[in-house]
C-alpha cells in the first residue's frame, strides 16, 4: 500500500493539537520542522498517543517529550503503530513549528508474502500474489516505454505491445504462417533466504495462451512472459509471448526475523530559560458604565468599556458615582457583550447614568430570630380610685441577639482540559486576583490534577507550599477554602504532575469593604400590658343631664346619620352609644384619615382635591400618589419620565393621575411613565404620542388600570388657553 499523509498542523505555542485521529490501524511516523529564524526562545516538541478510552495521563504513550528542535532543523520519529480509536497529539513551546504525520494502513502490510513487488511494468501484490499489468487510455501510453512493453488499453479493451514501429494490438492481424520464434527462457526466481527449512518445490508457472499476433513479418521477441500459442495456418505466426517467471525455488520466503532492540533514549536537552513574567491582569477597580438604569431588583444591563477581572458568578455592587446611598448589588450572569446583573439588594431610587463597579461579598444567611417572646408582665396592682386605673405592666425583656451568620466567599470553579491547562471560571490558566482579608471558595473537579497553591512559579514544589489560611490545599476533587491573610505574598497555582497547568495569583489590598451583615435578630416583642385596675370608688351621683340628651339615652336626631354632640357626662356615668351609620347625609365637615370605601351611590355637592406643585422637571420626576392625584408643573426644563409612587396595587381598580403643564416657549411632556420605578407602556389616545403646545396649558390625564397583578396605562392630552 502507498504511504499517505495523514495530517498537518501548525499549532500555537503550548497548544495541545490533534495531528490525526485513527479509524483503522496504521504504521506511522511524525516529522516536525522548526520554521523560526531566531534561536530564542528554544523550541521544544512533544508527541504522544492518547489510546481509545484513556482518561488519565498515565495511560498516554509519549513518542517524544520536550525534545529540543534547533532553528531550521527537522525531526522524524521512528515508525510506530496507531490502533483504531487512537488520537495523535503534538505540542511545541513556540509558534513556528510544523508537524506532519505519514503512514500506511496495516491491512496486510505486515505479512511479508503480501508486500508489493514491481518488475518494470508489472506489479505483484495482494493476498494471492496477483499479477497486474500497466493499463490506461491511448493518450496515457508511456513515452519512455521500451520495445516489448506490454499494457492493457482501456479504450479498446485489448492488450497492446510496443514495437520498433508503433503500438500494436495483440491478436488483430491476418492469419500468419509458420511458427513464431520461441521466446527466451525467463530468469530464475530469487532464492529464499538461508536459515529456514527448505520449503516444498514451488509449482510450475502457469502457461498463459496469448491472443493471435498482428499480421506481417515475424515480430521481435517480446519481454519474458508465457509462451504464446501457435497461430492458425495461412499466415505468419505472431511473436511468441515471453516465458513466465520460474516459480521460486525452495518454497516461500522465510519469515522476517524479529526487529532489533530499540536504541537507548538520548539525553534530555537543557531546560530553556524561563520567560519573562506576563503583565499583571486586570483588577476589580476602574470599571464604570454610563448606561441609563433604574434602581430596583431584577435583571439590569450595563454597557462597559472593559470588564476588568469580573466574571460570571462574581457578586458586585454597582453604585451611583458620587452618591453611595444609591446602589444595587447582585450576581453577574453574563459578561459579554454587556454586563448583566441579577439584582437582589438595592438602596435609594431613581434612574442614573453614572455607575461604578466594585466587588461585593456574598450575602450571609439570615441569623435566627432574637429569641422567645418575653414572659408576660405580671398583673399590675389594683390602682387607687381614680380616672386612669392601674399602671401599665412592665415591658417584657428584649430577646437575646442571634448569632452572626457565617461569612460568604468568592466562588471559583476549577476543571481541566487534558494535561495542558486548568479552566477557571471559563478561562484557561488565568491570572487570579485575590484581596487580602477576603474568603475564596475554590471548587476543584480535575481528577488526576491536584491543585496546589505555592509561593514560587514553575513546576510543583513541595517545599514551597503556601498553607496560611488555606484548607484542603492540593485537592483534585473537592473544595479549597482560602481566607487570605493580611500578610499574604505573591502566590501561584500549579498541577502536581503537569507544569503546563499553572498560573499566578496576584494578591493585593484593593477592593472595598463589604457592607456590614445584618444584626443577629429582631428585638423581641414588648410584653403584654398589665390588666387595668378596677374603677375607682363607687359611682358618683348622677350629674345634670346635658343639653340634647333626654334621660339616660341620647335621642337619635331625625333622619340624621350623625349622632348629635353628647351632653356632658356626669361623673363616672357614660351615656349609651348612638346607633351605627348605615347611610344618609354627612351634613358637616368630616375628616377620614384612612381609606374610605363607599358601596352604593355617592352624591357630593362640592369636591376639593389636593394640588401638588412641581418646578423645573427633568429626568425622572417622582409623583407621590399618597399626597394627591393632581400635579401642577411649571418652568419645565426638558422632557421627563413621570414615576408614580405609593400607588395602591389592589387588583380590579382604576386610578386617575392628572398633570397640569404650564408650557413655556418650548413645550415638554412626559415621554415615559414608571410605577414604583418600573417602566410602563403608555397607550395614547389616537395610538400615537402627542406633542406639547408652547405657551399653553396642557392637561395630561393618565388612567392606571390594575388587573391580574399588572398595569395598563391610558394617556390623553388636552390643551387650554
Amino acid at each position: 500500500m502507498p504511504i499517505t499523509r495523514l495530517g498537518i498542523v501548525n499549532p500555537n505555542a503550548q497548544e495541545e493539537s490533534v495531528l490525526s485521529t485513527f479509524v483503522d490501524a496504521h504504521l506511522i511516523s511524525v516529522t516536525a520542522a522548526n520554521k523560526s529564524v531566531v534561536a530564542t526562545p528554544v523550541t521544544k516538541i512533544s508527541i504522544w498517543i492518547v489510546p481509545s478510552g484513556a482518561t488519565l495521563s498515565a495511560q498516554y504513550a509519549y513518542i517524544a517529550f520536550n525534545v529540543i528542535l534547533p532553528v531550521g532543523s527537522s525531526f522524524e520519529t521512528f515508525r510506530f503503530a496507531a490502533n483504531p480509536g487512537d488520537t495523535l497529539y503534538v505540542r511545541s513551546t513556540t509558534d513556528n513549528t510544523s508537524f506532519s504525520c505519514n503512514g500506511v494502513p496495516q491491512e496486510d502490510a505486515a505479512q511479508p508474502e503480501n508486500l508489493s513487488q514491481t518488475f518494470t511494468n508489472k506489479e505483484i501484490r495482494g493476498l494471492y500474489n496477483t499479477l497486474y499489468l500497466d493499463k490506461g487510455t491511448t493518450a496515457e501510453r508511456r513515452a519512455t516505454a521500451e520495445v516489448g512493453y506490454v499494457r492493457f488499453n482501456t479504450e479498446t479493451s485489448k492488450l497492446e505491445v510496443k514495437t520498433a514501429a508503433a503500438w500494436e494490438s495483440v491478436g488483430t492481424g491476418t492469419t500468419g504462417t509458420g511458427t513464431g520464434v520461441t521466446g527466451p527462457t525467463g530468469p530464475a526466481g530469487p532464492t529464499g533466504p538461508s536459515g529456514g527449512p527448505t520449503g516444498p518445490t514451488g509449482a510450475s508457472a502457469p502457461i498463459v495462451t496469448g491472443p493471435t499476433g498482428p499480421a506481417g513479418a515475424n515480430g521481435t521477441n517480446g519481454s519474458t512472459g508465457p509462451t504464446g500459442p501457435t497461430g492458425p495456418a495461412g499466415g505468419p505466426t505472431g511473436p511468441a509471448g515471453a516465458t513466465g517467471p520460474t516459480g521460486p525455488s525452495g518454497g516461500p520466503t522465510g519469515a522476517v526475523g524479529p526487529a532489533g532492540p530499540t536504541g537507548g533514549t538520548g539525553p534530555t536537552g537543557a531546560t530553556g530559560a524561563v520567560g519573562a513574567q506576563g503583565p499583571t491582569g486586570a483588577g476589580y477597580s476602574g470599571v464604570t458604565s454610563t448606561s441609563s438604569v433604574v434602581i430596583g431588583a431584577g435583571t439590569k444591563t450595563f454597557t462597559v468599556a472593559n470588564t476588568g477581572a469580573y466574571s460570571v458568578g462574581t457578586r458586585v455592587r454597582i453604585t451611583n458615582t458620587g452618591v453611595p446611598g444609591n446602589y444595587m448589588a447582585g450576581v453577574i450572569t453574563s459578561i459579554s457583550p454587556n454586563v448583566i446583573v441579577t439584582v437582589d439588594t438595592f438602596g435609594g431610587s431613581g434612574t442614573f447614568t453614572a455607575w461604578t463597579f466594585t466587588i461585593d461579598g456574598n450575602v450571609g444567611p439570615t441569623g435566627p430570630s432574637g429569641g422567645p417572646t418575653g414572659a408576660q408582665g405580671s398583673t399590675g396592682p389594683t390602682g387607687a380610685t381614680g380616672p386612669s386605673g392601674g399602671p401599665t405592666g412592665a415591658a417584657g425583656a428584649t430577646g437575646a441577639t442571634g448569632p452572626t451568620g457565617s461569612s460568604g466567599g468568592i466562588t471559583l470553579t476549577v476543571t481541566n482540559v487534558g494535561a495542558g491547562s486548568y479552566t477557571i471560571n471559563g478561562a484557561a490558566n488565568p491570572t487570579l486576583s485575590f484581596i487580602r482579608g477576603h474568603r475564596y471558595v475554590i471548587n476543584v473537579n480535575a481528577t488526576g490534577h491536584p491543585f496546589w497553591i505555592q509561593t514560587v512559579s514553575g513546576a510543583y514544589s513541595s517545599v514551597n507550599i503556601y498553607s496560611n489560611g488555606v484548607t484542603n490545599n492540593g485537592t483534585q476533587s473537592g473544595t479549597i477554602i482560602f481566607e487570605v491573610p493580611y500578610d499574604a505574598p505573591q502566590l501561584y497555582y500549579v498541577c502536581q504532575f503537569h507544569p503546563a497547568m499553572a498560573g499566578s495569583i496576584s494578591v493585593s489590598n484593593l477592593g472595598p469593604t463589604g457592607p456590614t451583615g445584618p444584626s443577629g435578630g429582631p428585638t423581641g416583642p414588648t410584653g403584654a400590658t398589665g390588666a387595668t385596675g378596677p374603677s375607682g370608688g363607687p359611682t358618683g351621683a348622677t350629674g345634670a343631664t346635658g343639653p340634647s340628651v333626654t334621660g339616660p339615652t341620647g335621642a337619635t336626631g331625625a333622619a340624621s346619620t350623625v349622632t348629635g354632640p353628647t351632653g356632658a357626662t356626669g361623673p363616672s356615668v357614660t351615656g349609651p352609644t348612638g346607633p351605627a351609620w348605615t347611610g344618609g347625609t354627612i351634613a358637616s365637615a368630616s375628616t377620614f384619615s384612612s381609606d374610605l370605601t363607599v358601596q352604593g351611590l355617592f352624591t357630593s355637592q362640592q369636591a376639593s382635591e389636593f394640588l401638588n406643585t412641581k418646578t423645573g422637571a427633568t429626568g425622572v420626576v417622582v409623583h407621590d400618589f399618597a399626597t394627591g392625584g393632581i400635579f401642577y408643573h411649571s418652568s419645565i426644563a426638558a422632557g421627563f419620565t413621570a414615576n408614580f409612587t405609593n400607588v395602591p396595587t389592589t387588583d380590579n381598580r382604576a386610578l386617575v393621575v392628572t398633570l397640569v403643564l404650564a408650557q413655556g416657549a418650548t413645550a415638554y411632556i412626559p415621554s415615559a411613565v414608571q410605577i414604583a420605578g418600573v417602566s410602563q407602556t403608555i397607550n395614547w389616545l389616537g395610538t400615537s404620542a402627542p406633542s406639547g403646545n408652547a405657551n399653553k396649558k396642557d392637561i395630561i390625564s393618565f388612567t392606571l388600570i390594575r388587573t391580574g397583578a399588572a398595569w395598563t396605562v391610558l394617556g390623553s392630552l388636552s390643551t387650554y388657553g
